[in-house]
């Protein structure tokens, strides 16, 4: 898991060409222009721009990915982001068509993240996002999805 602000890109977009693009990408576009639902960047990478309202962390699902890498921004508003390592979590049935793996546990830590901060979640990274931070608020986000062999 790498959490870090926008600014701070240039530390982290040698990492894979894939994340790269999406770093490129959220600083070079008017992400409050974006459509909500899905959308291609590449063959290899999509984005997921989301509305929604946080909620208690009873109410969120703890998961994790095998395929991509997610890297996570928000648009609008602010959300706590629990995270653990997923060898540390009770693991549930893979969907591989969703490349969704249902996890429990208690969180390592928590992010809070907010406007220009950055969250990558590698395979080994279970996560429970949309979490309030004070108050149930409507937050929008970006999730990119990058195939971890891109």
């Amino acid at each position: 898991m790498l959490y870090f602000n926008l600014k701070e890109k240039h530390h982290y977009e040698k990492l894979n060409e894939g994340i790269a693009l999406c770093l490129d990408f959220i600083e070079n576009n008017q992400l409050t222009l974006l459509k909500d639902g899905q959308h291609k960047l590449t063959e290899e990478i999509s984005y997921n721009v989301l509305s929604f309202k946080t909620s208690s962390p009873a109410e969120r699902p703890w998961e994790a990915h095998q395929q991509f890498i997610d890297i996570q921004t928000i648009i609008q508003g602010q959300e706590r982001v629990d995270c653990q390592q997923i060898d540390k979590m009770e693991q549930g049935q893979y969907k591989a068509d969703e490349d969704f793996l249902p996890v429990e546990g208690e969180p390592n830590f928590s992010v809070n993240m907010e406007k220009n901060a950055i969250l990558i979640l590698y395979p080994e990274d279970a996560h429970k996002t949309g979490i309030s931070v004070n108050e149930s608020k409507n937050i929008r986000k970006v999730v990119f999805k990058v195939n971890v062999s891109a």
